[in-house]
């Protein structure tokens, strides 16, 4: 085993025998046409050339900005109530607890997607970058009887693929936010379909009036390569 592949070089100004050499890398032509496939070459072994040109092969699609139909948002209730403690001239608008698909919280709502058409067996990697904004203001302190109750609000990014969620995101709490979510995974070949969603806290002691979330935009984009 040790000489089943023999050293043959040509060098500068070395006279080879044509023969001889053939017969040295014939065994690595043999190796090469029956024994590397798809299933036996990772893609890790796929590196990239001197020129920074990738060796493998894909295609790619994004979406548009991912934006809110305004028609789906309404204006937050309780920061423009008259008791509410904030500064005048301000107004929020966004989902509330009461916004189609929302419904009291605890559901995800799958708000945009992405078609793929062509999509060749390989790994698929899907890329969503989104900012939002969570309202947290004082307003939020709302008084029942004698105990003060907070609204809690978080959300998690979901990304489906052909019905199959392939991302579930962690809490995020951040009032401000921009964020990018990223999977990987295998997928078989024809056509595809990427849908991204959000989950929120379920209602608990909270107004239907309170925005608890305004999405401000984003992008969905898939790689899909092929070996």
């Amino acid at each position: 085993m040790p000489y089943t592949y023999s050293s043959k070089t040509i060098e500068d100004k070395n006279i080879v025998q044509s023969r001889e050499f053939d017969n040295a890398t014939d065994v690595y032509v043999d190796t090469f046409n029956g024994g590397i496939d798809r299933d036996n070459l990772s893609v890790s072994a796929v590196n990239i050339q001197e020129k920074g040109e990738p060796l493998i092969a894909g295609r790619h699609w994004f979406s548009g900005n991912c934006t809110v139909d305004p028609v789906e948002l309404d204006g937050d209730g309780e920061f423009v109530a008259l008791a509410a403690r904030h500064p005048r001239g301000n107004f929020i608008i966004g989902y509330r607890y009461d916004s189609d698909d929302i419904s009291g919280g605890g559901n995800i709502k799958y708000w945009k997607s992405l078609s793929l058409v062509g999509v060749e067996e390989g790994m698929m990697t899907i890329t969503y970058t989104q900012s939002s904004y969570i309202p947290k203001y004082w307003t939020y302190y709302r008084l029942s009887g004698a105990a003060e109750l907070v609204a809690k609000k978080y959300f998690k990014i979901y990304i489906k693929y052909n019905g199959v969620v392939v991302y579930r995101g962690e809490s995020e709490f951040q009032m401000w936010l921009t964020r990018t979510y990223t999977a990987t995974f295998p997928c078989p070949a024809g056509d595809g379909l990427v849908e991204v969603g959000f989950y929120v806290v379920p209602q608990r002691d909270d107004s239907d009036l309170q925005v608890i979330l305004t999405m401000l935009g984003g992008q969905i984009s898939a790689f899909n390569r092929r070996r």
